[in-house]
Order: structure tokens, then sequence, then C-alpha cells
């Protein structure tokens, strides 16, 4: 199936996600950020996690968000996060201002979420490196890009230029899935976990860009 301009819009009354990712795994470097409307449950997750910057993990995941009329900017307290579609199937941006939680142990992510508060900021653009690819059932696509901009973490600035990746989905296909989400290989660089409930998901950095899967104890 085509993706077309208008699939860039939001999906009023189904459940509907974006999913944005950078990597550079040989500096053991990346970001993700997912922005998901869950309308029946009257509320919007907002997730960001950043490894290589400093702490092994800074993560944020926000369950509670308040679902906007319109648009893609969420805010609630101790946050503002925007995602937004400036030329069509071309160029989003991804403008962040929250305050995140820095974890020596990444795994903590999955068990209390305490950590050192951080303020944690994101400026940064994805353009397209190549045409999106629909879903199997038509309802979502993904797009390779590269990315630009930069990181702030507390007082500290990171210059970003790498391969990223972004993806829209809804319907069923914006829940998370029950398997990997996207097979990744060579090694494992970083892990970011998120504690969702009742089935927690982990984010991965490979060497060769960013995986994820839901969480089974080994």
């Amino acid at each position: 199936m085509s993706v077309s301009a208008g699939d860039e819009r939001r999906h009023p009354g189904v459940a509907e996600t974006w999913w944005f990712d950078v990597a550079q795994p040989a500096a053991g470097f990346g970001v993700v950020a997912r922005l998901a409307y869950r309308p029946a449950e009257r509320v919007a997750w907002w997730w960001v996690g950043l490894v290589g910057a400093g702490p092994r993990l800074v993560a944020l995941r926000a369950h509670d968000v308040p679902v906007p009329a319109r648009g893609t900017d969420v805010r609630t307290d101790g946050l503002w996060a925007s995602v937004r579609c400036e030329t069509p199937l071309e160029h989003w941006t991804v403008g962040l201002e929250c305050f995140a939680v820095a974890y020596d142990d990444p795994w903590e992510a999955l068990r209390s979420e305490r950590g050192d508060v951080v303020p944690l900021g994101l400026d940064l653009e994805w353009e397209a490196t190549a045409a999106p690819t629909a879903g199997p059932d038509g309802s979502g696509y993904g797009q390779a890009c590269a990315v630009s901009g930069e990181v702030l973490l507390g007082d500290e600035r990171v210059d970003v230029t790498a391969p990223g990746y972004r993806r829209h989905a809804w319907g069923e296909a914006a829940d998370l899935p029950d398997g990997p989400d996207r097979v990744r290989g060579g090694e494992p660089v970083a892990v970011c976990p998120f504690a969702v409930p009742g089935r927690p998901w982990v984010e991965t950095l490979y060497t060769d860009g960013w995986g994820g899967a839901p969480y089974t104890r080994s």
C-alpha cells in the first residue's frame, strides 16, 4: 500500500502513536521518543530515553498526560513535548523540555524508577532519506531519516548528526506488539527499559540501530 501526505495527519477517535529514534552505535549514543494517544483511557503516553551522554540511561515514562483537543503538543507537570510535521513525508521536529530520571543501573527503570532528577531537552529534526514504507495492514508506516539538532542534559549540550528512523501508526497497529517491534542484528550496546503496566518493554541500542521487544526474564 502507498503512503500519502494525508496519512501524516492525526487520526481522531483511535489509538495512535508516533515513534522517533536516532543512533550513533559506535559512540554508544542514542535517543528514542514515543508519543501515544490512548483515547479509550483518555490519556496520552510520553516516553523518552537517552543513552551515551553521561549516565547509563536518562529516561522519562509519563502515562497520565492529557490528550490535547488537536495537534501533537502535550503538556503536564514537569513536561512539555512536541512532535510536529513540518513538511509531509519529508520533515518532522521533536521538541522537549522535561525533568527526567538518570539511572546508573538502567534496569532500575523497571523496578523503582528512582534515580537522580535531571533537566532534559530535545531540539531535533528528522529529515527523510528514503520514501516511507507502509505497514502490511495500511494503518501505519516507517521512514528512514537523517537526524540533526541537539540534546540538552542539565548544563551540557550534545550536538547530534546521525541516522534515525520514525514511525507513525493508528488503530490496532498503534499498540505495542507481542513480539519484537523491529528485529535488529549486531551486538547490544545499551538498553532503555520502560515500565509498561502488565508488559514491560525494552528498547535496545544494537551496533546497527534500535530495536524494541517485550521484557522477559532470562
